[in-house]
């Protein structure tokens, strides 16, 4: 073991990093090296956000419904009665009302027929108030209901041979028996029907406000629904080669359902299937998209696909006025992002990725590696002042141009104004004068600010310093992988001593009166558990975690009230017993997309940084799911304390986040 005084020299943005007077100095070989405490410079990466997210899993629209503009949809205009009409009927008329091709009927006020309406061709506009016994649309007749216009069909309506009914009064189109469609209904009002819909094979349905269905609804043809479909009975989706689009903050409500076909949620935004009773989806139903199903009683039959975006019971519909009631708990403001942190860049615009985060009371520590090729160092360190809620900002840096700092920890205790700061990682041996380039760094923090003073180096065995503790004072170390071993030194400095000789030592906690060690392999890992203040590092309790993947990842391991979390990527996240040492987990949980590389918990929750799905946020009673915050980005490590959590995204940068 070497252990080197270095002296940092800040000249304008450039320090000297000087050796033993009998040693040549080492020139950084980037100006990026050194101390900074321009609290105004250093603080350019910080963007103040104080923007409440949804972190409750809740998928939501931000304002009502999109997409359901009239005139792009439509092609079927509302008429005012008034022009183009080549008959006007009011009153009360005896017997059956015939239209044909070219002849365009207008009913202004009440009109009363004890019969039926039959088009075979033309246009019937409502803008008063109809009653009638059946209508038959057919030669692609049109049937308009216009804003304020009242439709009371006793019988059924049989639309028919490419014909349309085209519906914008909210006032009410009610039709005791039947509707049946082999045209195209375009409905941007409220429908009540008293029987079944059947939509059948080569009609299209543009549901775009409100419709209500006592019966059931036979979906055969073409669907695009914008707005709330109410069926009080049973739901059949069997159109094959038909389509089914339910856009953004669309809903349907039925009693049961069946899918033997293809759903899509379509948009930026999610739609919504409520179901009181049965939900059966067979081996043709797939469902993808944003779409979310909700069966009060949990899906029945489930033989078929769902995408990598369907959920279930997790999206907030909400309201629009009178075409969608909504659905759900509106999702509250449990969290605030309080800012975005932009990744350090070295002067030729490499992005660091963040590698640790402490939180210890008004303070956060950050360590920051390069993540280049094998050859190619960089790291910085610094101070987050978190004693405002609303406006943390970093307080001092240090960087370097040779060290990578995979991990770091500052001692709880301070001295008078001072507090230890211990970061491990990889240094260029040429320019470190390191026997290997595993490396262990001792800082000295002054009213936790980085000064130019002297701090100290130590060699590590094998190529990497991979994780660091202190424990009454005694410091626990990993490095590997070729070589790896656990080492401990005492705070006051040196020497260190190999406890457990390993290749594939990975990462420390502690909590009380455990500590874990993971080793990790490619299909097999283990949990090391020793007791402390006097570890038998011969004879640990061992739990057998099972395979981890990627082996290079973070793969956090994390001990909190005698259980143990651990990441293990692509496997997820699996809790221990440290207590009973069972290599059973007593929980588990594994996203169906991202890895799962770091774990954190609080009181109340377990914080999951899962790759390119976010933060996943779980009940820290038996690790179900609350919710997620997705956003741009890969979420590769967490840190929790204080109400306060930083999450690392990489070379994206930190998220500061504050629960409410």
């Amino acid at each position: 073991m070497k252990i080197k005084q270095l002296l940092i020299v800040a000249i304008g943005a450039v320090a000297l990093w000087s050796c033993e007077k009998d040693e040549p100095a080492q020139q950084p070989t980037s100006p990026n090296s050194g101390v900074n405490n321009n609290v105004a410079e250093i603080n350019e990466r910080v963007t103040i956000k104080n923007e409440p997210i949804d972190i409750s899993g809740k998928r939501y629209l931000s304002s009502g419904k999109k997409g359901n503009s009239i005139d792009a949809i439509s092609s079927t205009q509302p008429t005012d009665c008034q022009t183009g009409c080549t008959q006007t009927i009011s009153g009360a008329q005896n017997g059956n009302l015939n239209i044909n091709s070219n002849q365009h009927v207008c009913i202004t006020s009440s009109g009363v027929f004890q019969g039926n309406v039959n088009l075979n061709g033309g246009v019937l506009s409502v803008c008063g108030n109809l009653t009638v016994n059946n209508i038959n649309l057919n030669n692609g007749a049109k049937l308009i209901i216009n804003a304020g216009g009242i439709l009371n069909i006793s019988g059924g309506l049989n639309i028919n041979n490419g014909s349309y009914f085209v519906n914008y009064s909210k006032s009410g189109v009610n039709i005791s028996g039947h509707m049946n469609n082999n045209g195209t209904v375009e409905n941007y009002g409220d429908v009540d029907i008293a029987g079944n819909y059947n939509n059948n094979g080569n009609s299209t349905l543009i549901n775009s406000c409100r419709m209500d269905i006592a019966g059931n609804f036979h979906q055969n043809g073409d669907m695009d629904h914008f707005g709330f479909l109410n069926i009080n009975g049973t739901v059949h989706f069997n159109n094959p080669t038909g389509s089914n689009d339910l856009n953004g903050g669309s809903l349907i409500a039925c009693q049961k359902v069946f899918v033997n076909t293809t759903l899509n949620g379509v948009g930026s935004d999610y739609s919504k299937i409520d179901v009181a009773g049965q939900t059966i989806i067979n081996g043709s139903g797939n469902l993808t998209g944003l779409l979310d199903i909700c069966d009060s009683t949990g899906i029945d039959v489930n033989n078929g696909t769902f995408g990598p975006d369907v959920t279930q019971c997790a999206a907030f519909i909400p309201s629009s006025g009178d075409c969608n009631p909504g659905s759900g708990d509106a999702p509250e403001d449990d969290f605030t992002l309080v800012a975005d942190v932009d990744a350090p860049t070295t002067n030729d615009g490499r992005k660091l990725s963040a590698t640790c985060i402490q939180i210890i009371g008004n303070y956060a520590y950050v360590s920051w590696h390069l993540n280049d090729g094998p050859q190619d160092y960089a790291g910085l360190l610094e101070v987050y002042d978190i004693s405002n809620p609303t406006s943390p900002s970093i307080i001092t840096t240090l960087w370097s141009a040779d060290i990578d700092f995979n991990h770091l920890y500052a001692s709880e205790n301070t001295y008078g104004n001072k507090r230890k700061l211990w970061a491990v990682g990889s240094r260029d041996i040429y320019s470190s004068n390191l026997s290997s380039p595993a490396y262990l760094g001792k800082f000295t923090l002054t009213n936790e600010i980085f000064t130019n003073n002297t701090f100290e180096q130590f060699d590590l065995p094998s190529y990497s310093g991979n994780s660091v503790i202190e424990r009454n004072g005694l410091l626990y170390l990993v490095s590997g992988q070729t070589g790896g071993a656990l080492t401990t030194m005492d705070t006051a400095g040196g020497p260190l001593t190999t406890q457990v000789s390993n290749d594939r030592l990975k990462y420390l906690d502690f909590d009380g009166n455990k500590m874990i060690m993971l080793k990790q392999g490619n299909s097999s890992s283990e949990l090391m558990v020793y007791d402390l203040p006097n570890p038998n590092f011969s004879a640990p309790t061992v739990i057998q975690v099972g395979p981890i993947n990627p082996s290079d990842g973070k793969n956090v391991a994390h001990i909190n009230n005698g259980k143990v979390y651990v990441a293990t990527g692509t496997y997820g996240l699996k809790v221990f017993d440290a207590i009973t040492g069972s290599s059973s987990p007593i929980a588990t949980f594994n996203p169906a997309e991202g890895a799962t590389n770091g774990v954190s918990t609080d009181d109340e929750y377990i914080y999951v940084a899962n790759g390119k799905s976010g933060l996943h946020i779980l009940n820290k009673n038996d690790a179900t799911a609350v919710g997620n915050y997705n956003y741009d980005g890969s979420a590769n490590f967490v840190a929790s304390q204080s109400d306060f959590i930083f999450v690392a995204n990489g070379t994206g940068g930190l998220k500061i986040i504050h629960k409410n």
